[in-house]
């Protein structure tokens, strides 16, 4: 299989995963705080991430972590592990498939950055879609009831830091070996939410073993699984091609959460998702080399 091949194949399974891991993340906002959510979801992601360390070769690459790269990865791991507890705790306000399609606001953000901080040419296609994705968010902003409008100011501040990081981990992607990624990433976000969860005044307590096995779940599917192979996708592809076919997700989140919740979106929340998805597919395939 050629590496284009297997970069498209696996930003697919990344948009599969991340979108199913919504699903069990709304379960557990319903009944402990979104701090909590995030604190276990980086405690089992570190268990998990301890498991690759066994097969050959994967011991030394943590072994020779240098310094440049630790420091790389505590950036990353800071503004990543913010937009995580923003994008969660907006679950909190939203059902999965409008959380998932706000989710994409990050597409046109990630371009207005490079645009802004790399000093790059902006296309006819990404003005397109930038205006439907706009069209979207204020369509919703100001349709919706203030419960909904709340979740979508969380969301835009998760994409604004989920797309400066991905500015960051693009340029940088060479210097990262995912395992290296995951491993530091998960070790150094437990005692950063122990504190946040500690100062907050919110308990660790965990209501019963069913919620401990949906945050295990969801830790598998987002931060491990998605993560992992979106890191491996832009190895392969170009970051624009890798984000065009990951705009699938929210089609996985609101099948899902359908068959699983019984949920849906309101037709409002269709038509602004629409535009978002529309929006972020022009941009995507509108071919900005970010090779």
């Amino acid at each position: 299989m050629k590496q284009t091949a297997k970069g498209d194949l696996l930003a697919l399974l990344c948009a599969v995963s991340t979108g199913l891991g919504i699903i069990p993340a709304k379960a557990v906002v319903a009944v402990i705080a979104p701090e909590t959510l995030v604190f276990y979801l980086f405690v089992f992601a570190f268990i998990i991430s301890l498991f690759p360390l066994g097969v050959k070769g994967q011991r030394e690459i943590i072994g020779a972590v240098r310094k440049e790269q630790l420091l790389l990865i505590i950036r990353l791991a800071v503004l990543y592990s913010a937009a995580i507890f923003f994008s969660w705790t907006a679950l909190v306000h939203l059902e999965p498939a409008t959380q998932s399609f706000l989710s994409r606001i990050k597409v046109f953000i990630t371009v207005l950055l490079a645009i802004v901080i790399l000093k790059e040419k902006l296309y006819r296609a990404e003005i397109i879609g930038a205006l439907l994705a706009v069209a979207g968010i204020v369509l919703l902003k100001f349709k919706a009831g203030s419960a909904v409008s709340s979740g979508i100011t969380l969301m835009l501040i998760s994409a604004l830091l989920f797309s400066s990081a991905e500015i960051m981990l693009k340029a940088k992607i060479k210097d990262i070996h995912p395992t290296l990624f995951l491993f530091f990433r998960n070790l150094l976000m437990i005692p950063c939410f122990a504190v946040i969860i500690w100062m907050r005044g919110v308990s660790f307590a965990l209501p019963d073993l069913r919620v401990a096995g949906l945050i295990a779940l969801t830790s598998l599917l987002a931060p491990v699984i998605g993560r992992t192979t979106y890191i491996m996708a832009i190895k392969r592809n170009s970051l624009s091609r890798t984000v065009l076919i990951n705009q699938t997700q929210p089609m996985f989140a609101a099948l899902a959460g359908f068959v699983i919740l019984h949920s849906l979106p309101t037709p409002i929340e269709w038509l602004s998702g629409g535009l978002i998805l529309a929006g972020a597919f022009i941009i995507g395939a509108g071919g900005r080399n970010t090779e």
